[in-house]
């Protein structure tokens, strides 16, 4: 199922976010179909256990535009920041961010969890997960930054956590 998309603004990168609900029949191989044709793509696959379904009114997608922002007339930056408002205690804030070829820096408290590259010389997809715990009700910080100015593309959500015992 789609949880959120984001093209970059300038429309050289993109990230799309979708979630997988069940318990997997065993280990194997993820595969997608692209509607149409990448000069370089990567996929991550992340696994979350015992944890609630996405809320899609608790995502949100950016670029160097802003919030859901526009394919086109952007610039390349070397930092994001938002607010994923209304999050959550013990939850988790997933962010993944989309640059072409650039490492990626997660924001304080975020853990990274994969940072993948592939492609050569212009055309370098990348694409970095990393996650962050909540643990006070309201918005919570999306945020992160790049080695270099890139052109940019950020999906964050929220995933509920099973409650702690106190």
């Amino acid at each position: 199922t789609p949880v959120g998309a984001q093209c970059s603004g300038r429309s050289q990168t993109g990230v799309a976010v979708w979630q997988a609900r069940g318990q997997p029949s065993g280990d194997g191989v993820v595969t997608a179909s692209l509607s149409s044709a990448a000069l370089s793509a990567v996929i991550a696959v992340s696994r979350y256990v015992g944890v609630g379904e996405v809320d899609p009114l608790r995502s949100l997608s950016a670029n160097s535009r802003g919030l859901a922002g526009a394919c086109s007339g952007g610039g390349d930056g070397d930092a994001y920041a938002f607010a994923l408002d209304g999050a959550a205690p013990d939850s988790l804030v997933v962010v993944a961010a989309a640059a072409r070829g650039q490492d990626h820096a997660p924001g304080p408290g975020y853990q990274e969890q994969v940072q993948i590259f592939t492609g050569g010389g212009g055309d370098v997809a990348g694409l970095s997960v990393a996650d962050l715990r909540v643990v006070a009700p309201g918005p919570a910080p999306v945020q992160g930054g790049f080695a270099a100015d890139v052109d940019w593309s950020v999906v964050a959500l929220e995933i509920a956590l099973p409650l702690l015992a106190p």
